[in-house]
């Protein structure tokens, strides 16, 4: 029992508390007299100020710069009162409710509202910050698309020159035919060049010319340099920049029309009076030269049409970009061929060195056989003195002398050059001749015993054998090569 009534108790309390609660919040809930979507997105643009409602205020009516720049400008443009919220915020204020209820976003269009003609002087200082920013936009863009007009018209003339070339090299290809005296081409003829292919090969047209160009006409390359302003053409749209000038004059002229009728506030702060009405006449200034220089440059450009016999329609970034699309081609061709070049040059060089390697090669070795050829030459000589010096000895030494080999006087023997292999075999036979004379001699002598005669053959054999040695010794002494003395023991 105890404790149910302690947990009646309980509920009793937490219910008083709830009660107290739901009280609170009521009277802490914040009131707007706007839209629910529309409260939630003016107020997100306001925490990106983090000013005060007094202070946006005041920068409003000061045009105050630093605040209000071009783009904070543009979001407060959208983000004013309308007039029906308003009425209702003043009707909430009329009828006596407390003004510490509304919403941030309620108190900011309350606090704003207090300006005059606030819409006018945002829109007004819009301008005063947009035509700045415009005008340095566009007065770039037209003296871009200018500069290339001239240059393709009267500046570039080796660009000229090059379509002419072109033209010639069109005609040679269709001689004979309908096309093979054209006058002229259209600029969109120069995209089909680097589709055109030689039967059987890879080259393109394009490329040939590239070439040509580079080996009869090198100055005619200089032409993507004198006509350099077209691609910065490219990136202007003319359509924009038209859109642009007529929203530019019809901005001058509601400004124009409105500053008059702007409130003159009693804040201090306001400086609207004195600031905008030389604003607009300085853009005024400006817009007058601005389309000035827009139909100088249309003018221009039509020209250039005419005369490179395209359609007047034509908008300046499209046949801008033809060209700058053929240049673009060209130079990436220009640069493969410069490439290819430098290969082969490097190849060449590569082989002259090779060459030359080779040739010092084949002439080390030249020079290295008639070197070894020497030495052979001198090992041989050496070898031919040595065997005949042995022969002679072997010689002298059968006849019984020790008379010395003479002295080599000259190198020139006067024998063949298979004298060498000869020398030696001939030597030996005339050793075993006269060892066989010798023996015959003998046996002569003998005999001559046996018969009987032995003192006269004795003498006959001595006298033989003494004038043989005397013919051998003599032979020996005389001869002043060793080579010949060989050849007189072969003639014996």
């Amino acid at each position: 029992m105890l404790v149910s009534i302690y947990i009646y108790l309980i509920k009793v309390c937490d219910g008083a508390n709830n009660y107290h609660s739901a009280e609170k919040e009521k009277k802490d809930a914040k009131i707007s007299n706007l839209d629910p979507k529309r409260l939630q997105n003016v107020g997100i643009f306001l925490k990106t100020f983090k000013l005060t409602n007094k202070e946006i205020k005041e920068a409003i009516l000061m045009f105050n710069e630093d605040i209000l720049n071009l783009e904070n400008t543009k979001k407060l443009r959208d983000n004013l009162p309308q007039d029906e919220e308003m009425q209702r915020i003043k009707q909430y204020i009329a009828d006596g409710s407390p003004i510490d209820k509304l919403e941030a976003v309620d108190l900011f269009f309350s606090e704003v509202d207090q300006i005059p003609d606030l819409k006018t002087r945002v829109d007004c200082l819009y301008f005063k910050l947009l035509f700045p920013s415009k005008w340095n936009e566009l007065r770039p863009a037209l003296l871009r698309v200018k500069k290339a007009t001239t240059e393709l018209k009267s500046k570039g003339q080796n660009w000229l020159k090059l379509l002419e070339i072109i033209l010639a090299v069109g005609n040679f290809l269709n001689s004979g035919t309908a096309k093979g005296a054209a006058n002229a081409f259209g600029l969109d003829s120069l995209g089909k060049l680097n589709d055109t292919k030689a039967e059987g090969s890879n080259k393109t047209l394009l490329r040939y010319i590239v070439e040509y160009v580079m080996t009869k006409y090198p100055e005619v390359l200089t032409f993507v340099d004198e006509i350099g302003a077209v691609k910065y053409a490219t990136k202007v749209s003319y359509e924009t920049i038209q859109s642009d000038i007529n929203e530019l004059r019809k901005s001058i002229n509601d400004t124009d029309k409105r500053i008059p009728n702007v409130k003159k506030s009693e804040d201090k702060f306001d400086v609207f009076h004195r600031v905008m009405p030389d604003t607009l006449k300085d853009a005024k200034t400006k817009f007058e030269e601005l389309e000035k220089l827009f139909q100088k440059v249309d003018e221009e450009y039509k020209a250039l049409l005419v005369f490179y016999g395209e359609d007047a329609k034509t908008p300046p970034e499209k046949f801008y970009s033809t060209v700058t699309d053929f240049i673009s081609l060209w130079d990436k061709l220009h640069k493969e061929i410069l490439k290819d070049k430098e290969k082969e040059e490097k190849a060449r060089a590569k082989a002259v060195e090779t060459e030359k390697k080779s040739a010092e090669a084949a002439a080390q070795i030249k020079k290295d056989r008639a070197t070894s050829k020497e030495d052979r030459a001198s090992r041989l000589r050496s070898t031919m003195e040595q065997v005949s010096s042995s022969v002679n000895a072997e010689v002298n030494g059968e006849n019984g002398t020790n008379t010395p080999a003479a002295k080599e006087e000259d190198d020139d023997s006067g024998l063949l050059d298979n004298a060498l292999s000869m020398l030696k075999k001939q030597g030996n036979d005339n050793i075993m001749a006269k060892r066989r004379f010798r023996r015959q001699e003998t046996l002569r002598a003998k005999q001559k015993e046996k018969d009987g005669v032995t003192s006269s053959s004795t003498t006959t054999a001595t006298s033989t054998t003494t004038s043989t040695t005397s013919a051998s010794t003599a032979s020996s002494s005389t001869t002043k090569k060793p080579l010949a003395s060989l050849a007189s023991l072969t003639r014996k």
